[in-house]
């Protein structure tokens, strides 16, 4: 009998985490799951942790391959899986026991694709813990808005449960030169093809942010793949039909991400950089969607996240507020842009 979910976890050098990401998916409350778990290429003393949960728990796949990137391992793992549905999970992240229960219950339910659940962050070594906020709707996320909720909220592969028919009839997969924002192509294109999204209001997923792994090194010249990311995208959508709404929210997705979370980040010895690999990928069309963003159009694309979001007033003013902080990151982006590739007699 196949297993209703397939867990799929890369591992690479977690030593000093894999044992609770390990007890947290063994001890799921639904028992009918396989787990594969795809050393790539550790040095540390992960693979020997992995033989060990794998001769004492049968449900465990082991696979050890040389060390090709966490997208490579997600392929092998995507390729082994028999799951009617399938969740990624990152080696040093748990999870909630009762992920595979609730996440199948609600998606055989709705009949949904993509079932987005909660997570909170954990910071380490501080070890503060931030909760997402959860939105005042269960409804299903449907036409543009499926777009706007990923590219606003979650290109992550981790928070969802997926349907594994949908991800094969498409073809999905992720892209393995992607060593940054590895899920950005795959997640914001299945958003696309999806026919439903649905959310799960509860907090199931626990990340850990860490300052040694790559996602915490903001110094590191591997995030000048940010751009390059969105155009891989671009390349996968070809040949698919896209409205002209769905294809602003992308070019604005991509620009408030490249301008609030990364640029406004890295060291100054990578800005420049960085502007040049922005210039590079620029796509067709971009240029003249940058040139005609004011602020109604950021209005606009928010719009949705309003709708939904909480009604208490306390923290729909402290949503506010943060929106205000991004769009003030966003104009300032702009201007340090305008006269790096922006014709200035076309500006707005």
């Amino acid at each position: 009998m196949a297993p209703k979910v397939s867990i799929i976890i890369p591992v690479y050098n977690v030593e000093k985490y894999l044992r609770r990401c390990l007890d947290s998916v063994v001890g799921q409350t639904m028992r009918e799951i396989e787990i594969i778990c795809v050393n790539d290429g550790s040095t540390d003393g992960s693979l020997a942790i992995l033989e060990e949960y794998a001769q004492k728990e049968p449900r465990i796949l082991l696979i050890d391959t040389p060390n090709a990137g966490v997208n490579h391992a997600r392929n092998i793992g995507l390729e082994r899986m028999t799951g009617e549905y399938f969740l990624l999970l990152d080696s040093d992240d748990w999870v909630e026991k009762s992920l595979c229960e609730k996440a199948y219950a609600k998606a055989r339910q709705t009949e949904a694709d993509m079932t987005f659940f909660y997570f909170d962050m954990e910071t380490f070594p501080q070890e503060k813990r931030f909760e997402h906020e959860k939105y005042s709707t269960e409804d299903a996320v449907q036409d543009v808005e499926k777009v706007d909720f990923v590219v606003w909220h979650w290109t992550l592969c981790w928070c969802y449960l997926w349907k594994t028919s949908f991800f094969r009839k498409h073809g999905l997969k992720f892209r393995e030169e992607l060593h940054t924002c590895t899920e950005i192509p795959t997640v914001l294109k299945a958003a696309i093809l999806t026919n439903k999204i649905v959310t799960l209001p509860e907090v199931l997923h626990h990340y850990r942010y860490r300052e040694d792994s790559l996602t915490g090194k903001k110094d590191h010249p591997r995030f000048l793949q940010r751009p390059a990311a969105f155009s891989l995208l671009w390349e996968d959508l070809e040949g698919i039909s896209i409205s002209e709404a769905c294809r602003d929210s992308l070019f604005l997705g991509k620009w408030i991400s490249i301008s609030c979370t990364y640029y406004d980040t890295l060291f100054p010895k990578y800005r420049r950089a960085f502007l040049a690999s922005v210039r590079k990928e620029l796509l067709p069309g971009e240029r003249e969607a940058l040139k005609r963003l004011n602020r109604k159009e950021y209005e606009g694309f928010k719009a949705f996240m309003d709708y939904c979001y909480t009604t208490n007033p306390l923290k729909k003013i402290r949503w506010w507020l943060r929106h205000h902080q991004t769009y003030q990151k966003f104009r300032k982006f702009r201007k340090v842009i305008k006269n790096y590739f922006i014709p200035k007699s076309n500006d707005t």
